[in-house]
């Protein structure tokens, strides 16, 4: 397995701890009654979707070590501080099952069985990647919370919002001010640039593109007074949500041809057949342009403004911003088609790789 592949797994699960930690630290300030408010969206409450994301993780780790636990004992009221040390100490736990191979060896087939009792066998690669896009889908939740708690995180937890804080390429001093004022941590120093691996970008994209196939499908089956009915979660309704994803990609793309625009959105009453049209188009665009690309090219500069003045990053570092930034909105998305009563199935990135092969 490439050393590129290594590099991205290490840089996402970095990415992983930070926003897990950034979530937990504006948890803090919550009393029980916020914390256990019950709502219909991913687990119930913000405790438990916290919750969840431990637990969820504390059982894969389990199982790349050869044990497949029967049950999970779920345990109520359990403080944010308390859940905060028990994050680290798993990720700590992690990174050393990781180390204990010198480079790990992500290609190695893991057998195990669900709580179900059902058995499978994956790479130890594919585990990595759904645990981190897990998390990502969940704490998408978890900020819907926070919200209806009148709790902001600036900027969100995106990728993109961790290399402000983690940069690989030094930003002007106006910037680095203007993300002060905004609440966004910004890093005092350079991080080593990452050469993330085309192959496993490419992969997240595959499975962004089978989620937003599902989610069209379902769409395309509702009026437009389901498509715009206002939930108040993320970008308020299902259509607006869809169209963003796709408004976020185009945006990107037109970023790497050099072509420096605003962001330009849909018109919020696009059909949603044309939006299926646009997504498979821009897909094919977006891949094509992934296939030109080797680890070293991965590298280059791509500026941008968002908004909040110039900024540059990777062109890696777009990409990951690009798989993440479709997770989160597309589990808003998610929980929008339950409230109507449409069942989604399974969207974790691990069927998606079973249905793969």
């Amino acid at each position: 397995m490439s050393t590129s592949i290594r590099d991205t797994i290490t840089d996402l699960l970095a990415y992983h701890g930070w926003a897990n930690q950034k979530l937990l630290d504006r948890c803090r300030s919550l009393t029980n009654e916020q914390l256990d408010r019950e709502e219909p969206i991913g687990p119930g409450t913000l405790r438990k979707t916290l919750y969840h994301v431990w637990g969820a993780e504390t059982l894969w780790l389990s199982r790349w070590k050869g044990v497949s636990p029967t049950s999970f004992n779920v345990e109520e009221g359990v403080p944010i501080d308390e859940l905060a040390a028990r994050f680290e100490m798993l990720h700590a736990a992690r990174d050393g099952f990781l180390a204990e191979e010198k480079p790990p060896d992500l290609s190695r087939i893991v057998t195990y069985r669900n709580l179900a009792g059902v058995e499978g066998s994956q790479p130890l690669l594919d585990l990595l990647m759904h645990v981190i896009n897990h998390a990502v889908h969940h704490r998408a939740q978890a900020i819907h919370f926070l919200k209806l708690s009148g709790v902001k995180i600036p900027g969100g937890l995106d990728y993109i919002f961790y290399r402000i804080a983690a940069p690989t390429i030094e930003m002007p001093e106006a910037s680095r001010e203007r993300f002060r004022g905004y609440g966004l941590e910004v890093g005092e120093s350079l991080a080593a640039p990452v050469k993330h691996s085309p192959e496993l970008v490419q992969l997240y994209f595959d499975y962004g593109d089978w989620c937003m196939a599902r989610m069209i499908g379902h769409a395309a089956e509702l009026g437009d007074a389901e498509l715009d009915r206002d939930f108040n979660i993320g970008m308020g309704t299902l259509r607006k949500t869809l169209l963003h994803i796709f408004d976020a990609e185009n945006w990107w793309r037109t970023n790497w041809r050099g072509e420096k625009k605003p962001f330009e959105k849909l018109p919020e009453d696009t059909p949603i057949a044309r939006l299926r049209q646009l997504w498979e188009s821009g897909a094919m665009e977006r891949n094509r342009f992934v296939a030109s690309l080797d680890a070293e090219r991965m590298t280059d500069w791509v500026d941008i403004d968002f908004g909040a003045g110039p900024m540059t990053y990777r062109v890696g570092e777009s990409m990951l911003q690009l798989g993440v930034h479709g997770t989160h909105h597309r589990a808003q998305a998610i929980n929008m088609l339950r409230r109507l009563g449409v069942s989604t199935g399974p969207t974790d990135l691990v069927v998606f790789l079973r249905e793969r092969g």
